[in-house]
């Protein structure tokens, strides 16, 4: 039996979005879709607004740090993100 690829959804946080202001919005999370081909270039996938997947620049997306205190509602409700250290290409750091 061979092993399945993870496909676990994970979220990001948008901390820029210079070109892409109609497209994604500053600290709004958004769902990322595992694509190894474009992470290895320096980009995520990610489903923006318009409930499309498209890729963007790494570099414009922080992973959430769990926040302290559950806030209830949206689980995307319960983390926050700080800008993070700037990251290699195909490598994204955790908000701190």
């Amino acid at each position: 039996m061979s092993e399945q690829p993870n496909t676990k959804s994970q979220f990001v946080v948008c901390i820029r979005n210079d070109g892409y202001e109609v497209d994604l919005e500053l600290g709004a999370s958004y769902e990322m879709l595992p694509d190894p081909r474009w992470e290895a270039r320096g980009f995520v996938r990610v489903i923006d607004g318009s409930g499309e997947d498209y890729v963007y620049p790494q570099r414009y997306f922080a992973l959430p740090e769990p926040a302290q205190h559950a806030t209830g509602g949206d689980p995307r409700s319960m983390f926050v993100a700080t800008e993070p250290s700037q990251a290699a290409p195909g490598e994204m750091r955790r908000a701190s």
